[in-house]
């Protein structure tokens, strides 16, 4: 049977409101850059009402404070600094931040690694920062620092986190109905949302 464009049209827009009320998912799988150990994991839940999960798991970093951005290019190349993922993302043109503040896109805030060398930072509603719409960041990279980010508003806070100790390309996955439910928990019922998403030591924004 022949199928018109009209058809065709017609189908795209009664699909368009639908696609956009998907929840995306994502994750980005470290790499250590030069001699650096550092490996994990983040994940990312775009839900189309509360906006975004990213949860961050950190194993074999050294103990202590360290920051964690989204920067512009997904370009893994550069194995030994990691500087071909460039700067923050900045669709923006903003000064330097940390969420939940003013901030670039890009911009996320800091991971407390233990002495065991393992840490999770967890922001529950980033809504400047998608994987959709015009602050989509996939296929965007994300760096693991080896200093704390100051959080500074300056271009001095922009590098504050210094050297870049793992790397990353954000890349969509199949979503994980498990996680899913515990983060639409987590999205309801803010003040037990640590409880319900099982973090210990880790960081809840």
């Amino acid at each position: 049977m022949a199928v018109n464009m009209y058809t065709i049209l017609a189908l795209a827009a009664v699909l368009a409101p639908v696609a956009s009320q998907e929840t995306i998912h994502a994750r980005c799988t470290l790499e250590p850059t030069g001699d650096n150990r550092v490996i994990g994991y983040v994940d990312f839940i775009d839900h189309p009402l509360y906006g975004l999960y990213v949860d961050v798991i950190i194993q074999d970093a050294e103990p202590g404070t360290h920051g964690v951005h989204v920067h512009t290019y997904g370009d893994l190349s550069d194995k030994a600094t990691g500087t071909a993922t460039g700067g923050h993302y900045n669709p923006y043109a903003e000064e330097h931040g940390c969420y939940p503040g003013p901030r670039k896109v890009g911009d996320m805030g800091n991971v407390i690694v233990n002495a065991d060398g393992k840490g999770q930072y967890v922001e529950l509603e980033n809504s400047l920062m998608r994987l959709r719409g015009e602050t989509n960041v996939l296929g965007r990279g994300l760096i693991f620092h080896m200093l704390e980010d100051n959080c500074v508003r300056t271009p001095a806070g922009d590098v504050s986190a210094g050297p870049r100790q793992a790397q990353c390309v954000i890349g969509r996955v199949k979503p994980d109905a498990a996680k899913t439910r515990l983060v639409l928990a987590a999205w309801k019922d803010r003040a037990r949302a640590k409880q319900i998403l099982g973090i210990v030591n880790g960081t809840l924004l």
